[in-house]
């Protein structure tokens, strides 16, 4: 677990411990140690939602840059002008461990992918 989240419940305790004191301070009709406890409790809570909005910032930055393996290629020369193309799925493809083979004539040949990357609030 991120250790920001430890911080973030810390500072939600001490959050409501505060506002906790506060009130009793209020109640007591000691406005002055009211008012300290109460500064003091909206400084922990400033904290506390600065915090959960950078700890949610980099939890949807590591889930927009975790990439995955789908396949490996292996590309083998059998002969002149003629090459072996073994494709082997990953784990986190749709077929793990399941392999195809093409045979590739000539030289002028390429491999295209397309690679999709979420963009924003799409992950």
């Amino acid at each position: 677990m991120n250790p920001l989240v430890y911080i973030c419940i810390g500072l939600g305790f001490l959050a409501v411990i505060l506002a906790t004191l506060t009130w009793r301070k209020v109640k007591r009709g000691r406005i002055i140690g009211s008012t300290l406890y109460g500064l003091q409790g909206l400084l922990a809570l400033t904290f506390l939602i600065a915090l959960l909005l950078i700890l949610s910032n980099l939890n949807s930055y590591q889930r927009l840059t975790f990439e995955n393996d789908i396949v490996d290629v292996v590309i083998k020369r059998i002969a002149v002008q003629k090459y072996q193309l073994e494709l082997i799925y990953a784990e986190a493809s749709n077929r793990p461990g399941a392999s195809q083979i093409y045979t590739i004539s000539g030289d002028e040949w390429q491999l295209d992918t397309r690679i999709i990357k979420w963009q924003g609030w799409a992950n």
